[in-house]
């Protein structure tokens, strides 16, 4: 794999945080932070603390308080779709006020879309910011009552917490995903901003999302994550959620947003030399600021457009303010005042191997001494395998409900290296684990005993394999006979020896990625610029419908369908009722500073399959593989649900089991850092079945 390019600028969830990520981004400055890296300095190598013994009963009630209020609270998790990219989000008012991050957000007045939990797309603007703390408010526009949690009052350490997200941006076929965690016992300060930390694993485009206590009420929003250590992720609190509620409704603004400090390299320059006076929001581009010098007729333009070419010319504006929406609680008159920020931050510009983990450490090491901070780093990972010790206190608590099943596990080699886990089916030698990673010189060890083996039969569609041994009476394993259990289930991943993960069902069943799911601009062929306060072109795909109307890379979209755009999600917003085959108007500023109206229609006859979503999975993929093995084939199949057990690409291919020690699924693939792909137990039982009346 590739090398990934980091930047360490700002927060590493201001760029990772959003779908939008291309480079993970952080900042660091005289405090302990390193947060291109997403941890602590003081923390790299700490596990989260133990919390106390864990107990099968204690697990039991938290996994009937999650399955209780996990309808309502998926309701009231929204996608978002700002300027900047996608993130999450969560309603905490019925008459629409949402609670996101403010990298999320983008700034004051800042234009989002909102997508709720039945695909409903609606259009909201942000109310105010908290750069400094990373926590937003914005307000759905269409009048209603909606689906909304609770604030909770505090957060204790130690405590059960339910993560939400969209773990990649939201897809049409997948609602937002589950994850079952806890506090942990520490505080953190990431560059001034306070919060607390969680075993929940999360990852792009989670930022923004709720985290809920198991009464169903906001206790954080997901801020960042240590890309090293799927067991450690960061919050804002409800403590500062309530501190700065008023502020925010008032459509104050705080701190300076990463987004305008993002920019060329620079030596210890404050951060507030990258923001205009007076102005929100990020600075447009270079490419953008040559177009607008191009303008001779400026009445032609949408008025945002006027503004902001006025603004980078020092002139004022004859026309009116943009009206502001109409706010309950909320002062639209008061004036936005934004608190400056001295404090001087260093860039750092490195490459990290996800897939040596010395060499990363070596490079972060050069980085902090020529910054003076002479600091030890190691980096604590999922291949290094040393489980936290709340990890290993779940595993031990989950024992009894896969102990039955550790003699029908078996380890599965391919020319002396382990590649998966293998379960036993039939007490005559026939074992089944995952297709894809076998080649070679087949070997496989069970109960301490080594056997070679053939292949009998494979399941494409399913990735699934039958392997014979020359062993006899095997104790195979049997298979739930029922549906997969509902979301917020707890399940655990049965070893060889123990068990081996632990998790939560977090997506019901699905066909993951049959059909590809392409979005609007992939259909009209172009790549917008995640510049939250213009909607640029920043590519043109060969013979797509922007292609062959003459839309060029460069070119500022102002209107889409009459709709004005301000930024990628009015942009978004205004193609929410368009769909394959429809008609599409759009009027567009070349770089020339002439403007141009072209007539397109949404077509996918331009793209391959392969390409829906390509660069979103392949960010997905890089950033999972720093804090763990990714399978190599981890989608297309027919039939799957998603739950959060951390395993390794090497551990699939194994049961998975309910707490009462059910057979309920197959692990087929780790998908991300976050979520595990398992066939449900009744669908593999009718596949196996099948194959093995093949290979006898």
């Amino acid at each position: 794999m590739s090398l990934l390019f980091v930047q360490c600028l700002c927060f590493v969830f201001g760029a990772w945080g959003t779908e939008s990520y291309g480079s993970v981004s952080g900042s660091l400055s005289g405090s302990d932070w390193v947060s291109g890296l997403g941890f602590p300095m003081g923390q790299i190598a700490d596990a989260v603390e133990e919390p106390g013994r864990v107990t099968m009963q204690e697990l039991r009630s938290v996994e009937a308080q999650t399955k209780e209020v996990v309808e309502s609270i998926q309701s009231a998790t929204v996608s978002i779709t700002s300027g900047f990219g996608r993130g999450t989000g969560v309603i905490i008012r019925e008459d629409g006020l949402v609670l996101t991050a403010a990298h999320v957000a983008g700034g004051v007045d800042d234009q989002l879309m909102v997508t709720m939990a039945d695909g409903t797309e609606l259009s909201a603007r942000v109310l105010g910011c908290d750069h400094e703390h990373d926590i937003a408010l914005a307000l759905i526009l269409d009048q209603g009552e909606y689906p909304y949690a609770d604030l909770a009052d505090t957060v204790t350490p130690g405590q059960w917490c339910i993560a939400l997200g969209h773990p990649g941006g939201r897809t049409p076929d997948r609602s937002a995903v589950l994850r079952v965690s806890r506090v942990s016992d520490d505080e953190h300060t990431i560059v001034g901003r306070s919060g607390f930390s969680s075993t929940a694993s999360l990852i792009n485009g989670d930022s923004g999302g709720p985290l809920f206590d198991l009464e169903g009420r906001v206790i954080g929003i997901h801020q960042s994550v240590n890309p090293f250590d799927t067991e450690r992720s960061y919050h804002a609190s409800v403590e500062t959620v309530h501190e700065r509620m008023a502020a925010l409704l008032a459509r104050q603004e705080f701190g300076t947003s990463i987004f305008d400090r993002l920019g060329e390299p620079m030596e210890e320059a404050p951060v507030d030399t990258h923001r205009d006076e007076g102005q929100s929001g990020e600075l447009p581009s270079k490419a953008t600021q040559r177009v607008v010098r191009n303008v001779q007729d400026l009445s032609e333009l949408p008025e945002h457009v006027r503004e902001m070419i006025e603004s980078r010319e020092g002139g004022g504006s004859d026309s009116p303010a943009t009206d502001s929406p109409t706010i309950a609680d909320a002062d639209s008159s008061s004036e936005t005042p934004k608190t400056e920020s001295t404090q001087a931050r260093r860039v750092l510009r490195f490459e990290l191997d996800p897939n040596d983990r010395g060499r990363t450490e070596e490079i972060v090491r050069e980085q902090l001494r020529e910054m003076g901070i002479d600091r030890n780093v190691r980096i604590n990972g999922l291949e290094e395998t040393s489980a936290s010790a709340s990890r290993k206190e779940l595993l031990l608590a989950v024992e009894s409900a896969t102990e039955p099943w550790n003699q029908s596990t078996a380890r599965i080699f391919c020319d002396g290296a382990r590649v998966a886990i293998g379960a036993v089916i039939d007490r005559d030698g026939y074992l089944v684990t995952k297709a894809s990673e076998l080649s070679g010189s087949i070997s496989v060890e069970i109960n301490g005993d080594q056997y070679e083996a053939v292949i009998t039969a494979i399941d494409q569609l399913n990735d699934i394999a039958i392997i014979k041994v020359s062993a006899v009476d095997l104790v195979p394993i049997e298979w739930a006979d029922f549906q997969t259990p509902p979301v917020g289930t707890f399940v655990a991943v049965a070893g060889a020896s123990d068990a081996i993960g632990f998790g939560a069902v977090s997506h019901a069943d699905m066909a993951q990625r049959g059909e590809p799911s392409y979005s609007k601009s992939e259909l009209l062929g172009i790549q917008i610029d995640r510049n939250g306060r213009v909607a640029q072109v920043m590519e043109v795909a060969l013979g797509g419908p922007a292609a062959l109307a003459g839309v060029e890379s460069g070119d500022l979209i102002l209107t889409v369908n009459g709709e004005p755009v301000s930024n990628r999600a009015s942009f978004e917003l205004g193609l929410r009722q368009s769909t394959k085959g429809s008609a599409v108007m759009l009027s567009c500023l070349s770089e020339d500073g002439e403007v141009g109206h072209y007539s397109l229609v949404l077509d996918d006859g331009h793209l391959r399959a392969d390409e829906a979503g390509l660069q979103a999975r392949e960010t997905l993929r890089v950033v999972s593989q720093i804090s763990g093995q990714v399978s190599d084939r981890s989608g297309d199949f027919p039939l799957v649900f998603l739950h959060d057990s951390a395993i390794r690409a090497i551990d699939c291919g194994g049961v998975l089991t309910d707490l009462d020690g059910r057979v309920i699924g197959l692990n087929i693939a780790r998908l991300d850092r976050t979520s595990t792909v398992a066939i449900p137990g009744r669908h593999a039982a009718q596949v196996i079945d099948r194959m093995l009346e093949e290979s006898r």
